[in-house]
């Protein structure tokens, strides 16, 4: 949500892992140009006008095979940061945790 009263720019978004005692980011690779993002995300560069919000969603699935091929981690939060230096920040809900490494997870990766 752009609170402020410019025009924000998103450049990136991260999430805050812990593995082995050691904070680490986890990010998705961005959409090769000229392909269609199957979860219909607007683009990083896209103005957010003043009082105006983007939505950006990830797949279940993108967690659970990074968990599944480089080992268990904590997803503590994710951070948003736009082009003139501000990060944000948000903590992941257990909720989210739950359905994503818990017993009754929405998605297996197999």
């Amino acid at each position: 949500m752009n609170v402020g009263e410019a025009t924000s720019y998103l450049s990136s978004i991260k999430f805050k892992i812990f593995r082995n005692g050691e904070v680490r980011y986890f990010m998705k690779s961005p959409i090769p140009p000229g392909q269609i993002d199957p979860l219909a995300n607007p683009k990083v560069d896209e103005p957010i006008e003043p009082g105006r919000s983007a939505e950006f969603r990830f797949p279940f699935l993108m967690f659970q095979l990074e968990h599944k091929e480089n080992g268990k981690f904590f997803l503590e939060s994710v951070l948003a940061f736009d082009q003139i230096g501000n990060t944000y920040s948000l903590d992941i809900p257990e909720e989210i945790r739950s359905l994503l490494f818990g017993e009754n997870a929405l998605v297996d990766p197999g």
